[in-house]
């Protein structure tokens, strides 16, 4: 498309350097912000990338120790909560059987075998002591 000079010159007449140089100097201050910018996150990742390493060394280390420990952590933690349990129970049947021993039914029982024995022995002292032989039997 053929310009005419008028057009030309109308475009040569609207040029502003200062305009121009003002707009550069923006764009200059935006370039260093997005500078310092990219700088401090070139920073965080090149930290970040040897923490990456750092952790995938870590995992690489002890990623199978782990898993063992936390089934030997499970295991036994099952295992005592199993223990606290069954000693609970241990307990409540001891308190049974003591509850049986501390009955009257019991303390009767125990009180006749004891006269048994009181009177065994009688009998054998009293035979003795008459020098008659008495049965050897254990009370």
């Amino acid at each position: 498309m053929s310009q005419t000079m008028g057009n030309i010159l109308a475009d040569f007449m609207k040029y502003k350097p200062d305009d121009i140089d003002v707009q550069i100097q923006e764009l200059k201050k935006d370039m260093n912000v997005r500078k310092e910018l990219n700088k401090q996150l070139e920073n965080k990742v090149k930290v970040d990338e040897a923490n990456i390493i750092c952790i995938n060394n870590f995992i690489e280390r002890y990623d199978t120790l782990i898993e063992r420990q936390l089934q030997d952590i499970t295991l036994l933690t099952d295992e005592i909560k199993n223990a606290v349990l069954f000693n609970q129970e241990l307990k409540n049947r001891m308190e049974v059987c003591e509850s049986i021993i501390n009955t009257d039914r019991c303390n009767n029982v125990k009180k006749r075998l004891s006269s048994i024995k009181k009177i065994g022995k009688d009998v054998r002292d009293f035979l003795e002591s008459r020098g008659i032989q008495s049965p050897q039997i254990d009370f």
